[in-house]
Parts: structure tokens; sequence; C-alpha cells
């Protein structure tokens, strides 16, 4: 194996992930066009000169402890944040990747990977929502698996039924069965 081989950081442009080479001081020395293209229309580019200026101000000095943290022990770091950019707020994960000398070995670089988790994080949210509606719902709800097992019953089909969820999760609904109604009704 070749190990002078060196790599351009435009390696990370096939990536789906934004990509930041920076210093020890958390400048942004490169990245790579998706973060680029991230960033493409801002008016002042130039006022992102360090990862921290991407960071929403409420989680600034947290991160900046993560990173310096990262450097002191060499350790890859993660963050959930969002960066700020255009007015407009990105929910990432942040890493951060264990330092490593630059070129000249006077100064150490780190990777910085920002994932864009929006959507997860809008999916979570309407995945809760969800939750406290059937929680709070009056109406009985009983959602089953692709196999039958009953996997949620909210509160108010335990309070009709008597059974607890202990009791009905995993069971198939035909326990409630009578018989008036055939097997494809349940």
């Amino acid at each position: 194996m070749n190990k002078d081989r060196k790599y351009s950081f435009e390696l990370f442009n096939n990536f789906p992930d934004m990509y930041f080479l920076l210093s020890e001081d958390g400048e942004i020395l490169q990245m790579n066009s998706v973060a680029e293209n991230t960033l493409q229309g801002t008016k002042d580019v130039e006022h992102y000169s360090e990862i921290f200026d991407l960071i929403e101000l409420c989680d600034r000095n947290e991160v900046q402890k993560l990173f310096k943290k990262t450097l002191e022990e060499k350790k890859v770091g993660q963050y959930q944040t969002r960066f700020f950019i255009n007015r407009r707020l990105i929910d990432v994960s942040l890493t951060f990747t264990f330092p490593f000398p630059t070129k000249n070995e006077n100064s150490i670089a780190v990777i910085a990977v920002a994932r864009d988790i929006t959507e997860e994080k809008q999916k979570e949210v309407d995945l809760l929502r969800f939750h406290n509606i059937a929680e709070g719902s009056v109406n009985p709800v009983l959602i089953t698996d692709i196999t039958g097992k009953m996997i949620y019953v909210n509160p108010a089909f335990t309070k009709i039924t008597g059974y607890t969820n202990e009791e009905l999760l995993g069971k198939n609904p035909r326990m409630f069965g009578s018989g008036k109604y055939g097997r494809k009704f349940w």
C-alpha cells in the first residue's frame, strides 16, 4: 500500500453530507461542494469564516466546548444542533473527527461532518404529535403490527376493555371475538 498518497479535499464532493476542513481554531479552511451549495446565496459568505459562525447562537458555546474537547482528548465528538444560514435553521448532526497534522506538521486540522437531519427531526415531531393525539383521545385506539399482534393501545382502549397494556400488547385482537363475527373481521 502506498502511504505517500495524498488526497484532495475534493474527494468529499461525492458524499451527501457537508464536510469542512477546520484549523485548530475552528476556521473553515476548505469545504466540499455540498457545503458550498448550502452556503450559496448567502449575502456574506465571508461571514462564515469559522464553523461556529454557522451554529445557532444558543448552541454555540456547547459546540465550541466539544471542539476543544475533541482537540484535547483526540477523540471524535458529536453534537446535534442547528445551522443558521440565510435566515433559515437546518437541523444537523455535527461530528468532529480526531485531529491530525497538516502538511507543514506545525499545526493540526479537524474534519467536521454536518449531516442534515431536518427531515428526521420533522418526523420525530410528527410522531410525537400523533402520540399525544392518540393518548389524549376519548376514542379507543388500537394499532397492530403486520402479523396482527397489538403493538399500541391508548388509555381509552384499556379503560373500555378493562385490560392493562401488559395484558394486551403482543396479543391478537381476536381475543375480543364473541364468535358473532368471522375470522376476516378480526
